[in-house]
């Protein structure tokens, strides 16, 4: 009986509002009290920049109780940027859009066929002259030699066969310099050094190559600094103005 008495009378408390009390200059409450938090919209996830440029361009949450008075535009990473609002009354800020790039995956450093490849080279990579440079000379290779033994671990030679007529020596270029798609369309691809190396094949097999980044991901400040340049286009800001209602933080 004196169970059910205690679990009676701990309700009846549950129920009844906290008693707050005044001691010494700081506020007690005869209860724990748990933070409620503000109403918050959710957030909109997208793929471009131009997105969120859009959002704030055409005013979308105007005439709301979540219109701020200021916007962040958080740029994570080459591929990531957020769009975060203002200080709101619990000292949170709020998540209000989410970009992140669809880029394809290239497989650095790892070694794979010729004919693989050459696939990868012209549909990952921007079209430059090291990309014409690399797929004249993967795409002639004489099926399994690549000579290693003049290799200095900077330049190879390998056997290429021009047409159906020639057959010679070319040495690979190191390093080369290309633009891989990684960071958002609406940028310039960053061009960066890799070093190219290939394999024979032997048997039945292709020979291979690999790339391996040789730029100590230099490549990625260059893509955050191109996609701050967007924003501060794109919506005419002035980094000067304090008092500016988008604040750009890279």
């Amino acid at each position: 009986m004196s169970g059910i008495l205690k679990e009676l009378v701990e309700h009846l408390e549950s129920r009844t509002a906290p008693a707050i009390v005044e001691h010494m200059g700081r506020k007690y409450s005869d209860k724990q009290l748990y933070p409620v938090s503000n109403t918050k919209p959710e957030a909109i996830d997208v793929t471009t920049l131009k997105a969120i440029v859009d959002y704030i361009t055409q005013a979308v949450d105007k005439n709301t109780v979540f219109s701020p008075e200021r916007y962040i535009i958080s740029i994570q990473s080459p591929t990531e940027v957020q769009l975060l609002s203002e200080v709101v009354g619990d000292g949170s800020r709020w998540l209000r859009m989410q970009s992140k790039a669809i880029t394809p995956d290239i497989a650095f450093g790892r070694f794979m066929d010729t004919e693989m490849f050459n696939i990868t080279l012209q549909s990952k990579f921007v079209d430059n002259d090291y990309r014409k440079e690399v797929l004249a000379i993967v795409c002639n290779i004489t099926d399994g030699v690549v000579t290693d033994h003049q290799d200095d671990g900077i330049t190879q030679n390998v056997t290429v066969k021009a047409g159906i007529t020639r057959v010679g020596k070319e040495t690979v270029p190191n390093p080369v310099s290309l633009a891989p798609y990684r960071t958002f369309p609406e940028v310039a691809q960053p061009e960066s050094p890799f070093v190219l190396r290939l394999k024979s094949g032997g048997g039945e097999q292709l020979p291979s190559a690999a790339l391996f980044e040789a730029d100590g991901s230099k490549w990625r400040l260059e893509a955050i600094n191109s996609i701050k340049e967007y924003f501060t286009t794109a919506l005419t800001l002035d980094e000067n103005d304090e008092n500016s209602s988008v604040v750009i933080l890279a």
